[in-house]
């Protein structure tokens, strides 16, 4: 348990990992529950489920910066939250036109 009370750039990362594949596990779940129910989705696309996930990280990383002050925590949670957002959009939007002339 002297894991979780060091500051350290791992315990950003696990948090940062871990906290979205839960938020998406939940929403998920949510959504498919609402589609059986009322045959409606609770977004528009399936795809945005996994980028709503990331706003836990968002939440995450201003606890860490602000009331716990672990700052190499909040650095691994950010790295992490980036890295998911470029993944998001190489995934989902590469190939298609932008609308750039």
């Amino acid at each position: 348990m002297n894991f979780f009370k060091k500051d350290s750039y791992y315990l950003g990362v696990l948090f940062g990992l871990f906290l979205p594949l839960i938020i998406y596990a939940v929403l998920y779940f949510a959504d498919k529950t609402i589609t059986g129910s009322f045959d409606k989705h609770l977004v528009q696309k399936p795809d945005y489920l996994y980028l709503l996930s990331i706003i836990g990280n968002v939440v995450a990383l201003r606890y860490f910066y602000m009331n716990a002050k672990k700052e190499k925590a909040g650095a691994g949670i950010l790295l992490i939250t980036l890295v998911a957002i470029i993944l998001y959009f190489i995934n989902f939007y590469s190939g298609e036109s932008v609308g750039m002339a």
